[in-house]
């Protein structure tokens, strides 16, 4: 699935939440004691899981080849170590990365994969039993990519999120999550590229649809 892979770990955390386990605005670095950088930036510090959610954590550097390749070790410990070049919350940068952390984040709350973690929430519910997750060489599901389904289980999640969280009947996750998880959040292309009444003069252009 590729990036809409980054989709399934908006549910996770979506999913997190909803059990009490975190808030968006919680920061990063608190779950990451042992992996922080000794002398954490400012930036660092400010950093939220919103931030991430929205691709604008600040990051300059998007570790996917090493992680995917499984040349870097240490994917969480070489993303917190990496410079943040913008404030965060500031500004748009895709960058899969950020849904690697977020994927971290939901292992260190629960204790199990993202995969796994959605295989309680999600895929059984669904009746989704043929899925696969790429992992990291540190043991966690990649989260902004690896994740393979049939079809039909991307439909039906499709459908799922269509209905705000609900499946036969049953409330599954909250649908406040889902809208907030769908609702435009952060301009996703170059300022510069804005007319002067601030729209995009990109016309046709799915990148000015903004990102949540």
């Amino acid at each position: 699935l590729w990036s809409a892979s980054k989709s399934f770990t908006s549910l996770a955390i979506g999913f997190a939440r909803q059990d009490g386990l975190l808030d968006v605005d919680d920061k990063v670095l608190s779950f990451f004691p042992d992996e922080a950088p000794e002398n954490p930036s400012e930036y660092l510090q400010q950093m939220t899981v919103k931030d991430l959610l929205m691709m604008a954590s600040g990051f300059s550097k998007d570790y996917i080849n090493g992680i995917h390749s499984k040349s870097v070790k240490e994917g969480v410990k070489a993303i917190l170590a990496s410079p943040v070049v913008y404030q965060p919350g500031s500004k748009f940068k895709y960058n899969s990365s950020y849904t690697y952390l977020l994927s971290a984040i939901i292992t260190k709350l629960t204790g199990k994969t993202a995969e796994d973690y959605l295989e309680e929430k999600l895929f059984k519910p669904l009746k989704i039993r043929k899925h696969i997750w790429e992992k990291s060489e540190e043991g966690l599901s990649c989260g902004g990519w690896g994740l393979f389904l049939q079809t039909e289980s991307l439909a039906k999640t499709g459908l799922f999120m269509l209905q705000e969280g609900r499946w036969n009947g049953r409330q599954l996750l909250d649908p406040e999550w889902i809208r907030e998880a769908s609702s435009y959040k952060i301009v996703n292309y170059d300022k510069s590229s804005l007319d002067q009444e601030g729209k995009s003069n990109k016309t046709n252009d799915d990148w000015k649809q903004g990102y949540a």
